[in-house]
């Protein structure tokens, strides 16, 4: 099952169907999913998975036991929550007490579309795995006794995170109903035995990629603290069981190697990037010594983009960093000596980021620095103009519709030239 570690082909394609909105495009053959039969439903044990047999084929069924010290933070990491402080106090009044029954299933015929979890996620998920959930559900008169993953995400990311690597592609290559008992915490719960051990994790349950200073790893870390790009940063932090910060849940520490270790994570939509750069970035990731890592291009024009865009100065280990990849991305045009020059850097950038579409916008983190001499060569979107030019061609409109008519179309044709030009036509 080493398809498991390029979530890249994970997407949801428009279904060719009538009766499905979504088909599952995936590198595995059939779609996966985990139900979890908390303390209060495991009464019921034997008639839901006699059901779950005749509707799907169980893979693995486990009884988990959870030790108390690490129990809250078990559930909290488990339904993607910060982790809560403090010590043992009492049994969550939904989970109860473990043990809890934990079954993989197998779905070879998969219906996905569009539902809304109690949590009002509307999200693609597979309606026969959700449907068998809610029937289950009913079997109680207290809620939410039974848990299912609704897409075929969510069971990577709860489903390694439980049973770690090793324990999930045995399950998935050997098929098995018997029972088996196990007696562990998530994992990472007290730390991480070295970097490989949280990669290994990473690679399977979320899509990321460690965007810089990645020299030494996954041996060691030789900077102080470590930057990830993602598309769901409260799933990163949970996998990662990364101790956030309130104000700030984007940031916090991992302990590696019983070294506590600063985590900066970015995701898609919070500015650090421009978020259509950060979906791109993710896309095109490669997978190199064990962890994945921006493509050469987006790792050459990202850390461009960090060291003059983000910082008042460039660190010197950046520079030998950023002359290797131009030389090996064929970059003639560029000389790193102009890396003491805002202005040239700051039309290197914009020159890249007008050719994709891409536009700065100030960061969700208010810590990162802005060098403004750069930042006044990029392109943004202005608010300000786009409302007074609404309200002018509005006015035009009004006033003289003909003079509107032969503005409309010239701005058209001046459209239609750039990408013309955009083309190379």
């Amino acid at each position: 099952m080493n398809e498991l570690h390029s979530q890249n082909r994970i997407s949801y394609q428009p279904s060719k169907d009538d009766d499905s909105n979504f088909t599952l495009d995936i590198g595995m053959k059939h779609d996966f999913s985990c139900f979890a039969l908390w303390n209060g439903a495991l009464e019921r044990a034997d008639d839901i998975v006699a059901d779950l047999h005749r509707e799907f084929q169980i893979i693995a069924d486990f009884e988990v036991h959870w030790t108390k010290e690490f129990y809250r933070q078990n559930i909290a990491r488990f339904y993607e929550r910060p982790v809560p402080e403090g010590p043992f106090i009492d049994w969550d009044s939904k989970i109860g007490p473990t043990p809890f029954r934990f079954l993989i299933i197998r779905d070879p015929q998969p219906r996905y579309t569009w539902k809304k979890s109690v949590s009002g996620r509307i999200e693609p998920s597979n309606e026969n795995v959700v449907k068998a959930k809610y029937r289950y559900r009913d079997f109680f008169t207290k809620k939410y006794q039974v848990h299912s993953s609704n897409n075929i995400d969510e069971f990577l990311f709860q489903a390694v995170m439980l049973l770690g690597v090793n324990r999930l592609l045995h399950a998935l290559d050997n098929p098995s109903t018997e029972l088996q008992i196990l007696e562990k915490d998530l994992e990472g719960h007290d730390g991480w035995s070295s970097w490989q051990h949280l990669f290994d994790v990473l690679n399977i349950g979320a899509r990321y990629l460690v965007l810089r200073n990645f020299e030494g790893l996954p041996k060691q870390l030789l900077d102080q603290d470590v930057d990830f790009l993602c598309d769901n940063y409260q799933r990163l932090a949970s996998l990662c069981a990364v101790i956030q910060k309130s104000s700030q849940p984007y940031k916090g520490k991992v302990k590696v190697e019983g070294e506590g270790i600063d985590v900066n994570i970015r995701y898609v939509g919070d500015k650090y990037y421009p978020a259509a750069w950060q979906i791109d970035m993710l896309r095109r990731r490669h997978l190199d010594d064990g962890f994945f890592m921006p493509a050469p291009d987006d790792r050459f024009f990202s850390v461009l983009y960090h060291c003059k865009v983000q910082k008042l100065q460039v660190k010197s280990k950046h520079v030998p960093e950023l002359s290797a990849l131009a030389t090996e991305l064929r970059f003639d045009w560029f000389d790193c000596a102009v890396l003491s020059d805002d202005k040239e850097c700051g039309k290197i950038l914009a020159g890249y980021m007008g050719a994709r579409g891409l536009y700065y916008e100030d960061p969700v983190d208010k810590a990162v620095q802005k060098n403004w001499p750069v930042i006044e060569h990029l392109p943004k979107c202005e608010p300000k103009d786009q409302k007074r030019n609404l309200v002018q061609n509005f006015g035009l409109a009004i006033l003289h519709p003909n003079k509107a008519k032969d503005f409309a179309v010239r701005k058209l044709k001046v459209q239609v030239e750039r990408l013309f030009m955009r083309s190379g036509g």
